[in-house]
């Protein structure tokens, strides 16, 4: 049970990661964009 516990954290972890650094690449953007645009 420890085992597949951890096991599912560690999915949740770096599904969390992947999300952070997608929202921050996009506010990257969006920044960058509306800077050029401006």
């Amino acid at each position: 049970e420890l085992k597949q516990w951890s096991s599912q954290e560690n999915e949740i972890v770096a599904a969390a990661k992947r999300m952070a650094i997608l929202m921050a690449r996009l506010s990257q953007l969006v920044r960058g964009e509306g800077g050029t645009k401006k």
